[in-house]
């Protein structure tokens, strides 16, 4: 049995005991009054209630009998039941916290993932994205309820503070391939930045801004790239209003269409190392080449033919999704790209 099991049974015995003190209290305190004063359940029960928890009504006739019955059922109750209600949120905090370990149990698994850095709207769109992809990413928010419903849809999440370095490095920044930060503050999104590339000269930083004064500070901060959504959707509607027929080309459902793009990394030690694009492209005379990078370096639209593979090279191919799955199966990793 792991450590989370042991801390969950113990959570659970906590828990058991707490509900346990609280039903023996309340059942010995209304079988006393109905005894004793001989009434009702329902009134010897509600009597019980209120003593325990201090409201009180009134006197209600008690007999002599009945008040020191009353004396010690308050001190006696009152201690129990401040004693289980303390146990019952102990409990809870611990299954929330045993929750947390198992989540980063998971992520200490992973390599080449992705981090999601807010689970709101836009956040939540990318991890589902990202669900559906079959992809291994970790997402971090402060909202308890936005965690708990990802990882009731099948992602993994963890409740913490993404501006803080050890909730980072919980999400194994060291070997995550990459991190959006997509919270809706600015701020919040360029000092994950920031700390994400103090941790991790290597991850390819993604972020979020809503005002186009903080893109040169994310860039500043170590963003790989940085996303506006104002600014996107304005170029997508000027892209509608000028050029109808490849917006309606580009914003098309892929899945309906048959038609993606997709982005395929060489590995080191790849049977294509040494393959000219034209040879390549022989093999799967329908895809086009869009773009082609070295390692590192900006990718180039209308790669030369005559170029060779290397490893570490990022080809960037258009297709329909048939050529575009078997071109993929060539290649050790790819990311397809909506």
């Amino acid at each position: 049995m792991n450590g989370i099991s042991l801390q969950n049974d113990k959570a659970r015995r906590s828990l058991c005991r707490a509900l346990f003190g609280i039903a023996t209290v309340v059942s010995i305190g209304t079988f006393g009054y109905m005894v004793i004063e001989g009434w009702d359940f329902w009134k010897a029960l509600f009597f019980t209630i209120i003593t325990i928890t201090t409201v009180g009504y009134g006197h209600y006739g008690l007999s002599e009998v009945g008040e020191r019955f009353t004396a010690v059922l308050l001190l006696g109750g009152l201690s129990v039941a401040t004693y289980s209600f303390s146990q019952i949120i102990h409990a809870a905090v611990q299954f929330r916290a045993t929750a947390q370990a198992r989540e980063v149990r998971k992520v200490r698994r992973m390599s080449d993932h992705f981090i999601v850095c807010g689970l709101g709207r836009i956040g939540r769109q990318i991890c589902q994205r990202l669900i559906a992809e079959g992809r291994n990413f970790v997402a971090i928010d402060l909202d308890n309820d936005a965690v708990e419903q990802l990882i009731a849809q099948g992602g993994n999440a963890l409740i913490g503070d993404a501006t803080k370095d050890e909730i980072l490095i919980l999400a194994g920044i060291d070997d995550a391939r990459c991190i959006a930060c997509v919270t809706p503050n600015d701020t919040e999104n360029i000092v994950i930045a920031l700390s994400a590339r103090h941790l991790s000269s290597t991850v390819q930083i993604i972020s979020r801004v809503d005002h186009d004064t903080n893109v040169l500070k994310c860039e500043r901060a170590g963003s790989d790239i940085v996303v506006s959504p104002s600014r996107s959707g304005a170029q997508q509607i000027v892209q509608c209003l000028l050029n109808p027929a490849l917006a309606q080309i580009l914003n098309h459902d892929h899945s309906e269409s048959g038609f993606s793009l997709i982005e395929l990394k060489i590995e080191g030690g790849s049977q294509l190392e040494g393959m000219t694009i034209q040879a390549y492209g022989a093999m799967h005379p329908d895809i086009v080449f869009v773009a082609h990078a070295r390692s590192g370096a900006v990718p180039q639209q209308r790669p030369n033919h005559e170029e060779l593979l290397c490893g570490g090279d990022t080809l960037i191919v258009a297709g329909n999704l048939q050529s575009l799955t078997l071109c993929s199966q060539d290649f050790a990793t790819h990311r397809v790209a909506a």
